[in-house]
């Protein structure tokens, strides 16, 4: 077979919450949707652009170059505003739009590959109403658009190998914002409101000034490892070496990279023995967190800085973990109540029985009538609800859950088990409209490849549906089994069975 393959810019646009302005209001969600698809599609082709594909709620197109993709984007953003400016604020859609440049594999007007992929994966970190663009598309446009771009930063895209540089633009007069290369990525005001954090280079406390290599490749290594998980945004390595080890204010240096958090450490050789000390900063706070130390026997330099580097990972995901639920937790003495006992319901939750979920749904309701703010507490009543199959009242909880924590860390566990709930009563198209949101998440894991998977299976699209359990099954091998058991705890084997049979047994329709 031979393949086509050209240069193309990409631009992926899609509604925001489309799902819960459906829920508030079904027919008139439709209407804009259709007059803004129209709108678009009128854009696209004046631009000389093509649309390639709709998908529901998100269009994808192609352009011969990057800048008549971005000019259309902010002529489409300032129309969809222009349109919706009648409409009330809770029921106006509104898109989120990414632009990328690359290489695409053309076949049967459709194209593929990487060059699609990132400008998919791109358009999650987009806020609403917004606009983000690759690096390689601002290389293109700087300087030839009336817009300001704002560098966001390197960002971990969802099953893309490599690290893709974003840039979110504002319409106004060209030029970069002041803020450097790794301000904007991570803050608090981020899209997906990831953790993140900033290594700095460790200090050689040694008198031996050949240490200094093993300090610096601590935590090289550190950053590298930080960099593989997906929930987490790590500075970059030439941005927080920049800074003097031991010699900096963690405050300076957080508001400096953008980030949440500062890990700093040194390292002591004594004799055969060396010793690492390390500490994390929430630098919000200003305060140390966590700290430890470790003391090896000096044999083997290699085997020992990675053994170090395995342990601090493994303490360090656990504290930032800790430190962000910490963060979630409400201050007032009622909320407060509200947050044990949401905790307390997953307590019982997490027992897998139809007592302790009874209970369960108590406790997250209390939580609720205390807190009705409290969008977590929505999730896990509703994640509840769909243990015994109150599947209507869970997908109403959900999409609370949803509207009330669009920054939520976990908000793609939301959507997956909102997938879940609309699968469960049989709406199959909320199920994959839901699915492909989570899935878009850049945290999601193989969560939402795989609930894509059942999403896609169910609607008898067989080739789109093996695609997505072939990348779930990458990442999780063993996931169907896993899955199915903690969707339907309470079922038989056999019921759990024919509710997700095809995918267990890989009957996907042709």
């Amino acid at each position: 077979m031979c393949v086509t393959r050209k240069l193309a810019a990409i631009l992926y646009a899609d509604v925001a919450g489309y799902s819960r302005l459906t829920g508030v209001d079904e027919i008139g969600t439709h209407i804009q949707l259709s007059t803004s698809l129209d709108l678009i599609a009128t854009r696209i082709e004046e631009a000389d652009g093509r649309v390639v594909h709709y998908a529901g709620d998100a269009v994808l197109a192609e352009f011969p170059s990057a800048v008549s993709a971005v000019e259309t984007a902010l002529a489409i953003q300032r129309a969809l505003t222009e349109m919706g400016a009648k409409i009330n604020a809770d029921k106006r859609l509104q898109y989120r739009i990414a632009v990328n440049l690359g290489e695409v594999i053309v076949d049967r007007d459709a194209v593929y590959g990487d060059g699609v992929n990132i400008a998919a994966r791109l358009e999650s970190l987009v806020p609403t109403g917004g606009i983000c663009v690759s690096e390689d598309v601002h290389r293109q446009v700087k300087g030839k658009i009336a817009a300001r771009f704002q560098d966001m930063g390197e960002q971990n895209l969802k099953n893309i190998a490599e690290k893709v540089r974003a840039y979110s633009v504002n319409p106004g007069i060209g030029g970069h914002s002041k803020e450097g290369p790794d301000q904007a990525f991570s803050r608090p005001h981020t899209p997906s409101d990831m953790p993140s954090i900033g290594v700095l280079p460790f200090q050689n406390l040694s008198t031996d000034p050949k240490q200094e290599f093993f300090a610096n490749g601590v935590a090289v290594d550190l950053i590298s490892g930080l960099s593989r998980i997906r929930s987490l945004r790590v500075a970059a390595q030439n941005s927080s070496f920049t800074f003097d080890a031991g010699n900096t204010d963690p405050r300076e240096v957080a508001e400096a990279l953008g980030v949440r958090y500062v890990l700093e450490g040194g390292v002591q050789r004594a004799g055969t023995r060396i010793r690492v000390t390390v500490q994390l900063i929430d630098a919000d706070s200003a305060t140390q967190i966590w700290s430890e130390r470790f003391d090896h026997e000096l044999e083997d330099v290699f085997e020992i800085q990675d053994e170090i580097t395995e342990a601090i990972l493994a303490a360090l995901y656990s504290e930032i973990t800790t430190a962000e639920a910490e963060r979630t937790r409400p201050s007032r003495p009622a909320d407060l109540d509200a947050w044990a006992l949401y905790h307390r319901g997953w307590q019982h939750m997490f027992r897998y029985s139809r007592e302790d979920n009874h209970e369960a749904r108590a406790l997250f309701a209390k939580a609720i009538e205390l807190n009705p703010s409290f969008g977590p507490a929505y999730f896990g009543r509703g994640y509840a609800n769909t243990m015994t199959n109150h599947n209507t009242e869970a997908v109403a909880d959900l999409a609370e859950a949803i509207w009330r924590g669009p920054r939520h860390p976990n908000l793609w566990a939301f959507q997956c088990v909102s997938a879940w709930a609309n699968t469960l009563k049989s709406d199959h198209v909320s199920a994959y409209e839901m699915a492909v949101t989570a899935d878009r998440q850049p945290n999601s894991s193989f969560w939402g490849s795989a609930t894509l998977a059942v999403t896609l299976a169910n609607l008898g699209r067989g080739d789109e549906a093996r695609f997505a359990f072939d990348r779930t099954m990458v990442e999780k091998p063993d996931f169907t089994e896993t899955y199915i058991k903690l969707t339907l705890p309470f079922e038989t084997d056999e019921i759990r069975h024919a509710k997700f049979g095809r995918l267990r047994q890989l009957e996907i329709p042709e």
